[in-house]
């Protein structure tokens, strides 16, 4: 996964709680149908699904230490 799909799935998870609560409850199904391509991404989603179980702050260390898969390279979303 990207860097730019990255921070547009987590802007949409924190704007969007529809989209939170089915990413939060399936994952794989709340990026399909979000149109992110999911495919070759077992790594990432490992960690997302990891990371969805624990509690905010966990997320957010995922987040800025780099998913796996792409990641956001240490940068987060603010660069």
């Amino acid at each position: 996964m990207d860097k730019k799909h990255i921070d547009e799935i987590t802007a949409r998870a924190l704007s969007d709680a529809e989209f939170r609560k089915v990413l939060i409850s399936d994952p794989e199904r709340a990026l399909r149908e979000a149109g992110y391509p999911i495919d070759g991404q077992e790594s990432f989603l490992a960690t997302l699904k990891a990371a969805l179980g624990q509690s905010p702050e966990a997320l957010a260390s995922e987040y800025e230490s780099g998913f796996p898969g792409g990641g956001t390279g240490g940068g987060g979303p603010m660069g």
